[in-house]
């Protein structure tokens, strides 16, 4: 069979079927893009544009037909149809805004291309793609330590970035005194309420030492002098307990005071260093001792012990002379009136013998010589 050349009406018209067959293809290709972009969810993710409450079906004649379950009967809508070119026809639907009881809803765009395929482009109106941030949170631990002088969780919170928090009431420990929170075990810088917290943080606990103080107890110790019958040590606004009241004889006990002589106050506390003596009401005796002179009690004079007391007036002894006052025995101690007593004692007025005058009288004789001159035969 021989081969007949094209004539030039058969190339035009081969020509007109390319670019009808192009135009369509172009067409077509232009719908899905637009239909993919449209149905991209903010975040990056696919939206399904079956999520729509919108329905769409593909009639033979290639027409797009909306059925809209919500619509009010009333709603209106504006259709535009674009050309038919060769046969296939590019049919697109536009649909206006709607106001229902002041509420303004939009409903989705609808383009069919040719060859009758509907794609459905969401409506995008009032959606906003929030992306939402949550702060990152932080561990703080406030830490103190123990007797053994470990670190030890003593509270936890978590906060977030840039955030503050109120800091714990300390613990008590004892034998220290609460100064501050810091931010490291080796005098770091202060946390407070106001510090932002900005990554995960241990918190130290700044304790001050309180001064230790000691009490010490004394009592009489019989040769009017004291001794320490107690011991205690404590620091700083502990409380301590007297000791058993010690025993004196027969002396009522007259109360623990602080200092001799007493007359200062004290409490019940380690505020200072502090001697506390154990008083009672004791019987001062005062006697006189002398030469050939029979001992006798001058006077007597109760006083709290720790305290002095005024002396009497020694008194008069024929042929005695007063030398002082003793204490214990007429060999004692030589004591003033400002001597403290701490037990009974007795006081002796020491006397000696007044010294003897005497008086010598010498005669002298004087014997007077005369001598006369010889005389001549």
């Amino acid at each position: 069979m021989e081969n007949t050349p094209l004539t030039r009406n058969q190339i035009i018209g081969i020509i007109g079927s390319v670019l009808a067959v192009a135009l369509i293809v172009g067409t077509f290709a232009y719908g899905l893009h637009h239909s993919r972009d449209a149905t991209v969810a903010a975040d990056g993710g696919a939206a399904s544009a079956a999520s729509t409450a919108f329905r769409f079906s593909v009639t033979s004649g290639g027409e797009a037909e909306e059925a809209d379950e919500a619509d009010d009967a009333d709603a209106a809508e504006e259709t535009d149809t674009a050309d038919t070119t060769h046969g296939g026809s590019a049919a697109k639907t536009t649909t206006k805004p709607r106001t229902t009881a002041g509420k303004t809803t939009t409903k989705p765009k609808t383009t069919t291309a040719a060859g009758g395929v509907a794609t459905t482009i969401p409506d995008q109106s009032g959606t906003t793609a929030a992306a939402t941030t949550t702060a990152k949170q932080y561990l703080v631990n406030f830490l103190v330590q123990n007797e053994s002088g470990e670190w030890t969780t003593y509270k936890s919170v978590y906060v977030s970035y840039g955030g503050t928090t109120d800091p714990p009431a300390a613990p008590a420990v004892k034998g220290k005194t609460f100064s501050r929170w810091a931010a490291s075990a080796t005098n770091g810088a202060t946390f407070t309420k106001a510090t932002p917290v900005t990554k995960a943080l241990n918190v130290y606990g700044v304790y001050t030492a309180l001064a230790t103080y000691t009490v010490k107890f004394y009592m009489p110790d019989g040769n009017n002098d004291w001794k320490l019958v107690d011991t205690k040590t404590g620091t700083q606004g502990e409380s301590f307990e007297l000791p058993a009241t010690p025993k004196l004889s027969t002396c009522p006990f007259a109360g623990w005071v602080e200092g001799t002589p007493a007359a200062s106050t004290y409490t019940l506390q380690f505020d200072r260093n502090k001697n506390l003596y154990a008083t009672y009401n004791i019987t001062i005796t005062f006697i006189t001792s002398g030469p050939g002179v029979r001992s006798s009690i001058i006077t007597n004079k109760t006083i709290r012990s720790g305290r002095t007391t005024s002396f009497p007036s020694p008194p008069s002894i024929a042929g005695l002379k007063f030398v002082k006052w003793t204490l214990g025995s007429p060999a004692g101690k030589t004591i003033t009136s400002s001597t403290q007593f701490s037990n009974p004692m007795d006081v002796y007025a020491v006397y000696e013998v007044l010294p003897t005058t005497t008086t010598t009288t010498t005669t002298t004789m004087t014997t007077t010589t005369t001598t006369l001159p010889p005389t001549e035969d």
